[in-house]
């Protein structure tokens, strides 16, 4: 599912969102890199190899959510050769505090 929506994508945002992972290691569905929690949630492999092609350096990428009371949910996935889950709950918990509408 989440492989055949980043192919339906224009080439320039798969390769903004590989570059991206590729920066900053992360990225979410609060971001603008087209991403929603659906296409998080279903996150595999494949989607990793696809990326690559794209210009994704890194290592295997893993998904991560969690539900603020104040904010709803939050969706990102992360690259786990450089980004452990405890330093991605961190970044997205900071996103949450310092949220603004």
């Amino acid at each position: 599912m989440t492989l055949d929506i980043l192919r339906s994508w224009e080439a320039e945002l798969k390769i903004k969102l590989a570059s991206a992972l590729n920066a900053r290691s992360y990225a979410s569905d609060e971001d603008d890199y087209g991403l929603s929690s659906i296409m998080i949630n279903n996150w595999n492999l494949e989607c990793d190899d696809y990326l690559r092609e794209y210009g994704y350096t890194g290592g295997e990428i893993n998904n991560f959510g969690k539900y603020y009371n104040t904010h709803g949910a939050v969706y990102a996935i992360y690259d786990t050769e450089n980004m452990t889950q405890p330093e991605i709950t961190k970044i997205i918990d900071l996103h949450v505090k310092n949220y603004t509408l």
